[in-house]
């Protein structure tokens, strides 16, 4: 729960915030409840500011505690993919909390808080105005996963940075947003990945034993494994921003030629189960299909089929509303 410190975590994760925040604004756009919004503001005004309080540079990003340096792994990282040494400025919390401030701004306004609202919105925008320029990397022309307190730019290909910074609009500009999947999708060809009924790969480059938390665990495959778990495994996990990202861009046949295949092995039970020795789960696979997930039933995966909708022109991306929904004020 917010604020509850263990031995992994000894301040929440950089992502716990703004998650709670976009649900918050997802149910509101769902039911409408202006009571709910006017009954809660207090409380999600105090998870926003505890984000912008973690910015300690001024320049709109919020920060985890970990530096995200090389070799320092010692606590669980800053989001999601907790076994990868996401830290310090985290490009993947930081697209939520884009989105987040955005949402809050709304809601602020429901409750009549104008300055609020005024202020979570100049949040957001600050922090678009930081978020390409931090996070591009121009050796590569992705978005980097995260920088480190030392200044290095950790860039492992992470294809889901790139779909959800698109989705959310945290990077906005056609020409920019295009660019940033012509490098994605290039560089999954370069590296032969096209196991699309697998899912997609987390990272298309190797992350290193410096930043993978305990890379020495057993069911990651030793040390400096890649395709194994979040260190460049397959699954469905994170894939719709992807999706809604191409659909959005009107690279339709792109995106298809991803999802189609997902959602046959959705239809056949492919994402689910144990392997057939039953050491290892198919929530997460190696390239060549070898399973190395251990959830059983990872229930994150199926959000991908909400690309769906996207693709059918039913779901806003960027805000996750029915196209026919009234718009959140």
């Amino acid at each position: 729960m917010p604020g509850h410190a263990t031995g992994d975590y000894p301040e929440p994760s950089l992502d716990t915030y703004p998650s709670l925040l976009i649900a918050a604004h997802n149910y509101y756009q769902a039911m409408q409840d202006d009571a709910w919004v006017e009954r809660h503001i207090d409380k999600l005004i105090e998870w926003a500011n505890l984000s912008l309080d973690t910015d300690s540079n001024g320049n709109g990003l919020i920060e985890y505690h970990q530096s995200g340096n090389l070799n320092d792994c010692r606590f669980r990282p800053a989001n999601w993919w907790d076994c990868v040494n996401f830290g310090h400025e985290d490009a993947y919390s930081n697209a939520l909390a884009y989105r987040a401030f955005g949402g809050l701004a709304r809601l602020a306004k429901v409750a009549d808080r104008q300055e609020d609202a005024r202020r979570f919105q100049a949040a957001a925008d600050k922090l678009k105005g930081s978020y390409y320029s931090t996070f591009y990397n121009p050796d590569t022309q992705m978005l980097a996963g995260w920088k480190s307190r030392d200044g290095m730019l950790h860039d492992y290909g992470f294809t889901f940075v790139q779909g959800l910074a698109i989705t959310y609009g945290v990077v906005d500009d056609p020409q920019k947003c295009n660019q940033l999947m012509d490098a994605m999708l290039k560089k999954m060809a370069d590296v032969g990945y096209d196991r699309f009924d697998l899912g997609l790969p987390g990272n298309l480059e190797v992350i290193p034993s410096q930043d993978y938390y305990d890379s020495s665990a057993s069911r990651w495959g030793g040390e400096g494994a890649f395709g194994v778990y979040e260190n460049g495994g397959a699954s469905a996990n994170h894939v719709y921003y992807t999706l809604a990202a191409l659909y959005h861009l009107g690279r339709k046949d792109q995106a298809d030629r991803i999802l189609f295949p997902i959602l046959k092995s959705f239809n056949e039970g492919a994402f689910q189960g144990t392997s057939s020795n039953g050491a290892m789960t198919n929530d997460w696979r190696a390239w060549d299909g070898t399973p190395w997930g251990y959830e059983g039933f990872l229930c994150d995966n199926y959000l991908t089929v909400k690309a769906v909708l996207v693709r059918n022109g039913q779901v806003d991306p960027l805000w996750g509303t029915w196209r026919s929904e009234r718009k959140p004020r």
